[in-house]
């Protein structure tokens, strides 16, 4: 089954917020928003999200509006992401170069869709992992399990991350996303030591108001909601049918 890409702006993601919420400007796109829940629900449609979806939703300084428009997002991208530009601007360029010359021999191929900020970010960001006791009765099984939930706490904790958040772990929103990324995601992950010092079940641990998607990305769960123009139309051949680079 093809599944359908479709990139939104961040204007558009606040229209359709608003449709979620009752919001009086949002009442013409409620239409819109059934449709687009309805297409996620069954596998149709996607709608990932980049590194300036973040970075402009960071900036969003009232908590409410922003978490109401973070549980949209949520809710439709199932945290599917978009790389950044430069891996696809090198690929396309390869690709022209060998048709007009026949060089170079190989083209750098760039994974276009993926999850999360780690797909964004790629080597460029050091994700952290379970420190666990290397006892015997430590199960390999236990060890998924609680670096999943610190997967699914730090990919949620970054996108709902104010102004506020930020400063607190030292990041200026001034910088480039990258480097907003890159920094709060080291500092962050210093927060996630309730998991491991919990005496709970794992799976017993709060969950997530994200709805199921009915797509190959896994569902978000074991979080805490934190206080804490481009259009594009991609299909999972993973050429893109219509796109301009987004700044």
């Amino acid at each position: 089954m093809i599944v359908l890409r479709i990139y939104l702006d961040q204007n558009k993601w606040v229209d359709l917020a608003r449709a979620a919420t009752g919001h009086p400007h949002g009442l013409r796109y409620r239409d819109t928003l059934g449709v687009c829940r309805a297409a996620v629900e069954a596998g149709a449609a996607s709608f990932p999200l980049d590194m300036y979806r973040y970075w402009e939703t960071a900036k969003r300084a009232n908590d409410t509006s922003r978490n109401q428009l973070v549980d949209t997002m949520l809710a439709l991208s199932c945290l599917h992401t978009l790389t950044l530009p430069f891996p696809v601007l090198n690929q396309e360029i390869d690709a022209a170069l060998q048709r007009r010359f026949g060089a170079p021999s190989s083209i750098r191929r760039a994974s276009i869709f993926g999850h999360g900020m780690r797909h964004i970010a790629g080597d460029r960001l050091t994700w952290p992992t379970a420190n666990l006791p290397d006892e015997g009765d430590t199960r390999p099984e236990a060890r998924t399990v609680v670096q999943a939930k610190i997967d699914s706490f730090l990919e949620e904790q970054l996108l709902r991350a104010g102004p506020a958040d930020h400063a607190g772990h030292g990041v200026d929103l001034r910088q480039s996303p990258m480097a907003i990324a890159t920094s709060f995601t080291k500092q962050r992950s210093r927060s996630t030591s309730w998991m491991l010092d919990s005496s709970q079940d794992p799976s017993s641990t709060a969950q997530s108001n994200t709805p199921t998607c009915a797509t190959s990305s896994p569902r978000l769960s074991g979080s805490t909601p934190g206080r804490a123009g481009a259009r594009a139309i991609h299909r999972d051949t993973g050429r893109r049918r219509h796109s301009r680079l987004h700044r």
